[in-house]
């Protein structure tokens, strides 16, 4: 079994019935904020890419795929 150290805060989706745990957060990035979006298939969340950068707004898809950088923010609410 590998151990990987990230930076910071990650999130991940965990599958109860498999028991498997998924990474969904960049391993190279501060990432925290996750939310889901409303029709349950998206997770947007807040991300540093370095020390010193604003936070920028990001989109993954429920199963780690299409990472879409969004919006350079923060403290978005989703739907609102």
């Amino acid at each position: 079994e590998t151990v990987t150290i990230l930076p910071g805060p990650a999130f991940f989706v965990s599958e109860i019935r498999s028991k498997r745990r998924v990474l969904l957060s960049p391993p190279s990035m501060l990432s925290n904020n996750a939310e889901w979006s409303r029709d349950g298939l998206q997770i947007f969340f807040t991300c540093r890419e370095s020390a010193g950068k604003a936070p920028t707004i990001y989109r993954v898809f429920w199963d780690g795929t299409s990472q879409v950088k969004i919006h350079s923010a923060h403290d978005y609410v989703i739907g609102q």
